[in-house]
Formats: structure tokens, C-alpha cells, sequence
């Protein structure tokens, strides 16, 4: 298991490295988020998980499935039991869904902020 530190650097690496799903995901929140100061956050350290995005005011996660997902549903499975056991709602949507990101988000309705 990697300390904290480690899987700090680890989703740093991540977020500069971005996937095109995460690219295209991560420009449609900031386009839905920017006109009104909602934040959102990506790659972020939760527990034991990185999640990929994270939008505190929805306390709503959003989980990319790609290849790296293949053979992984099990740890997906405790990673989501983990977010919904502190209250947040997960979405996972296929990489190449990642065009619905704002859509699926928009839908969700307001929460009080987490974060």
C-alpha cells in the first residue's frame, strides 16, 4: 500500500498525463463550472482511492471507465462502497461516454459542501 505522499505524487502524475476522456471530461466541467465559481477537482487522494474527478458542492464523484478499469471491478466495487459509505454519490461512465460528463452532472442536484 502507498502512504498518503506517495499517492499524492502518484495522482499529480496523473493530472498532467490526462487521458483524452479525462482531457474532454475535464474541459466540459470547467466550461459548466466556470460561469458560476462551483469547483471541481481531479486525480484526487480519498482514503485509500484516487478518484478522478470530484465536484464537493454536488458531493459527486465521477469515475472514468477505460482499460485500466479491465479486470479491476472488484476494487471499483470497494472504492465505490468507500464514497458512498461518506456520503457521495458515484457516477461512473465508459471512456467513451466521456462527452455526457456535464450532462450527468447537471442532473444532480446541490448538496452542502464537503470539502
Amino acid at each position: 500500500m502507498k502512504s498518503t505522499a506517495e499517492m499524492k505524487r502518484f495522482a499529480a502524475g496523473m493530472r498532467r498525463s490526462k487521458t483524452w476522456a479525462e482531457q474532454t471530461a475535464y474541459s466540459q466541467l470547467k466550461n459548466l463550472f466556470q460561469s458560476n465559481g462551483t469547483g471541481f477537482s481531479n486525480q484526487v487522494v480519498f482514503g485509500f482511492y484516487i478518484l478522478d474527478f470530484v465536484v464537493p458542492s454536488k458531493m459527486l464523484v465521477i469515475e472514468l471507465d477505460g482499460k485500466s478499469h479491465e479486470g479491476q471491478a472488484e476494487y471499483d466495487a470497494r472504492r465505490d462502497e468507500f464514497c458512498r459509505a461518506c456520503g457521495l454519490t458515484v457516477i461512473r461512465l465508459l471512456n467513451d461516454n466521456a462527452s455526457a460528463v456535464s450532462d450527468a452532472v447537471a442532473t444532480h442536484g446541490y448538496e452542502t459542501n464537503w470539502l
